[in-house]
């Protein structure tokens, strides 16, 4: 009696030495030349006449062989992969954090790829989620849209140019006043600005970010607690092949 986890491992290994074994009798098997024989005794036409040496090509291959190189691998793996799949459908655990059960008795076979997707799909998005301007000090806004934050409002002025008469010298009885157009700025109005933002905070995104992986190790746990069952062989290889290759 194994454990899953270690019928796992043996299912991966038999896989890959079935792979290997295998590739290449499907060469083999594509070229007749190598299961093709053939004996010559040649004999003189009158006697005393020249001898020639008999010629001789063994066969190389038999189809038996063949199949027997490809039935013995491949029943190993059928029969590790049926006892696996077996204990799959018995293989639970619950995904535990600080003492809360998030999943309750998750099968093995959705904690592989759950596990997965929190590594891929969750921890990606959080990762690439934006962040509040730091320089500013955000708020939940008023708005009825949820997930709004608003800066503190500022006041700034809109100003714009002007053009007055500069006065260079008074007019007198002999002259006239001698001026010239100058311009300046001038403040025409006030704006009243809030910032708005959807993006959360930087500590919001931490948590968010501590609380996938958290997540992620109580499902390593819970699929090594699923791995750990005690598992039956649950052998089908002999009596597939014996029903492909009868005779």
């Amino acid at each position: 009696m194994a454990k899953l986890n270690q019928i796992v491992a043996l299912v991966q290994g038999a896989r890959a030495e079935a792979n290997k074994i295998t590739a290449p009798l499907f060469h083999t098997v594509k070229n007749p030349v190598l299961f093709a024989g053939m004996t010559q005794v040649y004999t003189p036409a009158e006697e005393g006449g020249e001898r020639l040496p008999d010629d001789n090509t063994a066969v190389r291959h038999t189809v038996d062989e063949i199949l027997a190189a490809f039935r013995k691998p491949n029943a190993r793996m059928l029969d590790l992969m049926s006892t696996n799949e077996n204990a799959n459908t018995e293989a639970f655990a619950d995904v535990v954090v600080d003492g809360s059960v998030i999943i309750e008795h998750a099968p093995v076979t959705f904690l592989m790829p759950f596990q997965k997707f929190l590594e891929q799909e969750v921890r990606g998005i959080i990762r690439d989620l934006p962040v509040q301007d730091p320089a500013e000090t955000w708020a939940l806004s008023t708005s009825s849209r949820a997930g709004i934050y608003q800066a503190p409002s500022r006041e700034t002025f809109r100003q714009q140019k002007v053009q007055e008469p500069l006065v260079l010298y008074q007019a007198t009885d002999k002259h006239p006043a001698q001026t010239e157009l100058i311009t300046r700025d001038v403040i025409a109005g006030y704006w009243d600005k809030t910032r708005f933002t959807g993006t959360i905070s930087q500590s919001r995104k931490d948590d968010l970010a501590n609380n996938v992986e958290r997540l992620i190790d109580a499902v390593k746990v819970a699929r090594e607690e699923a791995n750990s069952i005690d598992v039956d062989d649950k052998p089908v290889g002999d009596a597939v092949f014996n029903f492909l290759f009868r005779s």
